[in-house]
């Protein structure tokens, strides 16, 4: 802190952060300054993430209902739930008992969330075109 004198009045120099100085009076209490209001205001910088998540989930018992017929369709519909939650799908692949799913992750959605919405998702809509005899589900865990 630098105390001097300008015009006859007392200054108190005191300097910011950013090395710009910001003077106060002494005698008075009136506040000079060089730093602008919005200038005082720190903003975060832009975070900037990467997330990139395997996924591999089994049909329940490991049972080939995954068919051929309509394996292309059901990719579609998971690639489209993906997007819905601001994830994005590089690479899906959906085998005979078992989905290989690899996807770039939005930072406001879990792993966990986006494979809740993806298998409920996906298994209501198999199980609405009745692609299979029985009722689908993927295995929990």
């Amino acid at each position: 802190m630098v105390v001097w004198k300008q015009r006859g009045i007392a200054l108190k120099s005191l300097y910011c952060g950013n090395g710009k100085p910001k003077f106060k009076s002494i005698g008075n209490e009136f506040l000079f300054s060089e730093i602008r209001a919005n200038q005082q205001k720190r903003k975060m910088a832009n975070t900037y993430t990467q997330l990139y998540v395997q996924f591999v989930f089994s049909v329940q018992g490991r049972a080939n209902f995954i068919m051929e017929s309509f394996r292309d369709e059901l990719e579609k519909v998971m690639c489209g739930i993906v997007s819905n939650h601001k994830c994005k799908t590089y690479a899906l692949y959906c085998n005979p008992d078992h989905t290989h799913l690899f996807a770039s992750m939005h930072p406001t959605i879990s792993p966990s969330k986006l494979m809740e919405q993806v298998k409920s998702g996906s298994s209501t809509w198999l199980n609405n075109k009745k692609c299979i005899p029985g009722k689908f589900v993927w295995q929990e865990e």
